[in-house]
């Protein structure tokens, strides 16, 4: 038979069904961790943990919290409303937004509907250099184009910039 699990491993499954599944903040709660680094990298160690995985199923199972109550509270929050007290007697009922869009959110993450690369946070930048000396057409010229202009498209672009001169 398996070894139970630690005290530690307990209240972290403790704190993780009590928040809803937070790793992070079960991490804060039971293993002392102060920094959210600290606290995804424990939540993360203990969530590999096979033991730690099979408590927290057990208990989901028990308080029937499984993929058909999670489809049924994920729809609920979807046509999620607030009801506004505008008057005596008067109600009025409007989309919580905030609401609807986080459970919009989560169920992408569920679905895995989220690209995936080796980050989160890389992305391509594309940067323009461009110098505040230049005439507001040249400037212009490099955004929409991305580039600088030739020297043929530079003298047609200061032709139109400079107005003719009148002759006296």
């Amino acid at each position: 038979m398996s070894k139970p699990l630690t005290p530690k491993q307990r209240a972290f499954v403790a704190a993780w069904i009590e928040n809803g599944g937070n790793g992070t903040q079960a991490a804060f709660q039971a293993l002392g961790c102060r920094t959210p680094n600290c606290g995804a990298s424990c939540a993360s160690r203990m969530l590999k943990n096979a033991k730690v995985r099979e408590e927290i199923e057990r208990l989901c199972r028990r308080a029937s919290l499984g993929p058909e109550r999670w489809a049924e509270v994920l729809a609920n929050a979807m046509e999620a409303e607030t009801e506004l007290v505008i008057g005596p007697g008067e109600v009025v009922k409007q989309p919580d937004h905030r609401i609807r869009l986080k459970a919009v959110d989560l169920t992408a993450r569920l679905m895995d509907a989220y690209p995936r690369g080796e980050s989160r946070h890389e992305h391509e930048h594309r940067h323009l250099h461009i110098e505040v000396s230049e005439p507001i057409e040249v400037m212009r010229f490099r955004v929409i184009h991305g580039r600088a202009p030739t020297e043929r498209e530079l003298e047609e672009l200061t032709q139109s910039i400079t107005p003719p001169r009148d002759p006296e």
